[in-house]
């Protein structure tokens, strides 16, 4: 995704680490990049057994956290053992949320 640096941009407090509308738009760009005319992302495929789509192409439209983090997310940062988000920013600057919303993995 537009923004990505070579090496992450440490962000030790993880209150610290807020994700901007623009790194947002880039991830969706990011991903409309990689998708076919008919909206398929190239090389994607919903990966999560429990899924009624199993194994189907995933599209840019429908796609959802668990497809960006297990095509986008886990593999751009396990290697740095760091967030996205230490990923495409240069600095800590404007990474500080002024909301905070949280979700469950189920």
């Amino acid at each position: 995704p537009e923004g990505a640096t070579s090496q992450p941009f440490r962000i030790p407090d993880t209150e610290h680490r807020g994700i901007t509308l623009k790194q947002l738009h880039d991830l969706v760009a990011f991903i409309g990049g990689r998708s076919g005319p008919d909206g398929s992302v190239h090389g994607w495929y919903d990966n999560f057994p429990g899924s009624p789509t199993y194994q189907s192409h995933i599209n840019r439209d429908t796609a959802n956290l668990y497809d960006v983090t297990a095509w986008i997310v886990m593999p751009a940062t396990s290697a740095w053992c760091c967030s996205y988000v230490e990923l495409v920013t240069a600095n800590q600057e404007g990474q500080s949320p002024r909301w905070f919303i949280s979700h469950a993995w189920s």
